[in-house]
This record gives C-alpha cells, structure tokens and sequence, in this order.
C-alpha cells in the first residue's frame, strides 16, 4: 500500500491525521494522554512516535480512514453519473479508481 509520504511523517511534524484523531477517539483514556503528550511536546523522539503509530495501528486507524475513503470515492462515482460518457467523465472514473488501488 502505497501512503504516498514515509511511516509516521506527519506525526513527526505534528501534524493531526484522521488516522490518529479516529485512534484518539477510540483509545483508552491512558493512551489518549500519551497521544496528546506526545503530539504537544516540541520535538518527540522516535520512541515516543512509535508509541503513537502503536496506538494508531491498535484501534485501526489507518483502516478506518481507508474505509472512510472508501466510502467517499464511491459516493464521488455515483454524483458522476449524471455526466453522460465522456473523455472527461472516464477520467475522473479512472482517478477515483487510481486512489483507491494506490492507498488499499
């Protein structure tokens, strides 16, 4: 499965996923403090980024977010249907099915 950047990236950054909010929301109350601690401090170490991943790979939100998307991209396909065939509406089929192979 192809993400597009390098494992735990965005967390390195501080940056708030839908993986890790949907962990956040899921996890138990010690794991959400570890979370916040953790994304709040200035500069985590790798130790502390991979007990974020951790966290998020336990409560499946990585997963979540993929059935989420999912959900969006098929709903995006059928709004497409009130287009008649075109090149551009083959396209935007195409792209739609594109990310859903390239992140599954």
């Amino acid at each position: 499965a192809l993400m597009g950047k390098s494992t735990g990236s965005d967390l390195r950054e501080g940056r708030l996923t839908l993986p890790l909010i949907i962990a956040g929301e899921r996890a138990e109350a010690a794991e959400k403090k570890q979370i916040r601690d953790i994304m709040l401090s200035p500069k985590p170490g790798e130790g502390e980024i991979l007990t974020v991943m951790k966290i998020v790979e336990k409560w499946d939100g990585v997963q979540a977010t993929r059935s989420l998307a999912s959900v969006y991209i098929e709903q995006a396909k059928a709004c497409l249907t009130v287009f008649k065939p075109s090149i551009e509406r083959g396209a935007l089929l195409a792209l739609a099915d594109y990310i859903q192979e390239r992140r599954s």
